[in-house]
This record gives C-alpha cells, sequence and structure tokens, in this order.
C-alpha cells in the first residue's frame, strides 16, 4: 500500500521474521518458556509409596478374613467391613467416606497387580510432569469420580472394590496434561502410551478375563481425571514447570 513506507515497524518485523533460521517445535517451545515437569522428581517416590501401601492393605484384607477362608483373596464379607463401596450403604447408611476407602481395597492377587502396573505407568509421567503434591490430588479425584459414578450406575447391593477409577483418572490426566510438552516425539509417546492402556479399559469387550469389572468407575474416573487434567493445562502459567497450587 502507498502509505505502507519501508521504514514502518511492519516491514522491519517481517523482514526479520523471513530472514531468521527456522526453529523446530521443541526450540520454540523452549524459547516460549514452556517445559514442563518438576526438577524436584528424580525418582517416582510418590507412585512407588502408593503401590507399597495398596499392596500392604491387600494384606491386611487377608489378614483380617474369618477362619474359615482359604487362598489369596478376601471374602466379601472383608471386604464390607474394611470399606467396600455399596450404594445401600452410602446413600441409606450415609457413610460416604467408602468412596475413597474403596479405592484401597483388591479382590484377588491378579486385581491388585494388574492396578499396580497401570498405576506405574501413569504415575512415573504424572509424577514428574506435575509433581507429587498433583499426583496425590489427581488420585483422589480420580476416585471420587469412579465411585460417584458407581453409585449413580451400579445396583444398589453390588459391592465394588480397587483403585481402578482412580488409576483411569490418573491416565486421562496425563493424556490431556501431556499436551502441555513441546510438540514433538516426547508428547507421542506419552500420550500413546497412557492411551494404550486407557482405551482398551473403558471397552467391555476388550476384556478376555471372567472377572467381574466395574465399568463405571473406570468411566467416572476417567472423566474426572480427563476434566482435572484439562483444567492444569489451561491453568499453567507459561514458564512455570508444575501447574499453579
Amino acid at each position: 500500500l502507498p502509505w505502507y513506507k519501508s521504514s514502518h515497524p511492519g516491514v522491519r518485523w517481517l523482514r526479520s521474521m523471513l530472514s531468521s533460521p527456522r526453529l523446530s517445535a521443541e526450540e520454540l517451545a523452549r524459547s516460549l518458556g514452556v517445559a514442563a515437569g518438576d526438577p524436584s522428581v528424580h525418582r517416582p517416590a510418590l507412585t512407588w509409596s502408593i503401590i507399597a501401601a495398596l499392596t500392604a492393605i491387600y494384606g491386611v484384607e487377608l489378614v483380617a478374613r474369618p477362619a474359615g477362608p482359604s487362598g489369596f483373596s478376601p471374602d466379601i464379607t472383608t471386604l464390607i467391613s474394611l470399606g467396600g463401596l455399596a450404594r445401600d450403604l452410602v446413600t441409606e447408611g450415609g457413610e460416604w467416606w467408602r468412596t475413597l476407602t474403596a479405592a484401597c481395597l483388591h479382590g484377588s492377587p491378579l486385581h491388585l497387580l494388574m492396578n499396580g502396573v497401570a498405576l506405574f505407568m501413569a504415575g512415573v509421567v504424572l509424577e514428574h510432569l506435575l509433581g507429587r503434591a498433583w499426583l496425590a490430588a489427581l488420585f483422589v479425584v480420580g476416585a471420587l469420580g469412579g465411585s460417584l459414578m458407581g453409585l449413580a450406575i451400579n445396583p444398589g447391593h453390588l459391592v465394588s472394590v480397587g483403585a481402578s477409577g482412580a488409576i483411569m483418572g490418573l491416565l486421562a490426566a496425563a493424556l490431556v496434561s501431556a499436551m502441555r510438552l513441546p510438540e514433538g516425539p516426547a508428547r507421542s509417546s506419552v500420550q500413546g502410551m497412557m492411551a494404550r492402556v486407557l482405551i482398551p479399559s473403558l471397552l467391555p469387550l476388550a476384556s478376555a478375563s471372567g472377572a467381574r469389572i466395574d465399568y463405571a468407575a473406570h468411566f467416572g474416573g476417567a472423566l474426572a481425571g480427563a476434566l482435572a487434567g484439562f483444567a492444569l493445562w489451561k491453568t499453567w502459567d507459561v514458564g512455570s514447570p508444575t501447574p499453579r497450587g
């Protein structure tokens, strides 16, 4: 345009942009200060501690069983006594603490093992990406989301236990909050690993075992974790290694 002289600041800016070296996605992200990760976390200590605590609680379940039953699985009475989730006990009995205690219990060694593996996969990512405090908070958010969805959908007499809801919450939160990572192999690797565990866990037909799986807890935990992860991603201050709070 006639009024757009060569001395205009916009022209100088365009010339600078066209002549500057092209930056990769990772270099551009670093230059904008969006590198993520708690620099103080070198080992997933909290993740291992949660797994150890769940294992110890499972030992308590076996010790607390009546004298008759044998094997390595607790009976239903023991699970109810130690805090298993059942809608009638929560809504009619007012025992809302079961929405959290149920996530600490497991019904069999295989149940505990599979949850432990999934928890390790999500915990290793989130403990470094978000920090230990947010990992603990997301575990609670996922547990509550799974329990509340179970209360809304499952029959009143059904007793549900397991950390699956909390773990689905961690997987979903990691999948969403990984958007904070620079676009490239690092982000794709994290999101691919989370999706390979999360998506089959939400598909009833993907389970080949005969175990009774509480898919309501899976969906509730995943939904709560995804919403929490989205909120963290959107409120994450540029230049801060971990979310606020």
